[in-house]
């Protein structure tokens, strides 16, 4: 399960960086790997790169995303 404690900066926890992506991912529809990395860096910091990968994760899980080998993007689904 997910939890936040007293140390935890909501700016950088997974379910925050999932929100953010999906926003950055639901406006445009397909968006390629990097440009969604960059865009999220560049929302939040340097940081969320690590965190990134988990909030994609998440998102694929929940169905809200979907990866796209060919193009190496990333598809809003709902």
């Amino acid at each position: 399960m997910l939890s936040l404690d007293k140390y935890t900066k909501v700016k950088y926890s997974i379910p925050f960086v999932a929100a953010v992506t999906f926003n950055i991912v639901k406006e445009s529809k397909i968006l390629p790997y990097d440009e969604l990395k960059q865009s999220v860096i560049q929302q939040l910091g340097d940081k969320v790169s690590e965190i990134l990968p988990l909030a994609n994760a998440l998102l694929f899980l929940l169905g809200k995303i979907e990866y796209i080998p060919g193009l190496d993007s990333i598809k809003a689904l709902n």
